[in-house]
């Protein structure tokens, strides 16, 4: 509970001084990508090697990978406890944390995976959403 408020307080802060000061640098990403993998192998019950390549662009599909993108975004506020991708929030996310440069080419990438994606069942979606964005920008792709 306390690594989730955290995660959140994280976000939040993010959000409110993202108008003020620059975008994340690398080692902040990493910092807060440690966090949120953290939080979600351990809530899944699975391992990071489940998940490892994802961030390299190597989609093994399994439920566990899937479900571990959706829970990814759940705390990042980007996927709704309804189901669905939240793609206002995520375009603000991606235009405070990011360069603009990397940030416009993301952007597009999500924007267009948002309207060609879609899935009843939230870990597919989720799963299929960056599966896409991958594929629209390998080059600027980044995740948890």
């Amino acid at each position: 509970m306390k690594n989730k408020f955290f995660i959140g307080f994280c976000i939040f802060c993010i959000v409110c001084t993202g108008e003020v000061f620059s975008a994340a640098t690398q080692e902040q990403m990493e910092s807060m990508s440690n966090g949120l993998r953290r939080t979600c192998v351990n809530k899944l019950g699975i391992t990071t090697a489940d998940i490892e390549g994802i961030r390299v662009g190597n989609f093994v599909d399994s439920p566990g990978a899937r479900c571990y993108v959706k829970c990814v975004m759940g705390l990042m506020k980007t996927f709704t406890k309804q189901g669905t991708i939240d793609i206002d929030v995520l375009v603000k996310q991606i235009g405070i944390m990011t360069p603009s440069t990397i940030g416009k080419k993301l952007i597009e990438g999500a924007k267009t995976c948002y309207d060609e994606v879609s899935s009843d069942d939230p870990c597919e979606l989720a799963w299929m959403f960056t599966k896409c964005t991958y594929l629209k920008g390998p080059d600027s792709f980044f995740f948890p």
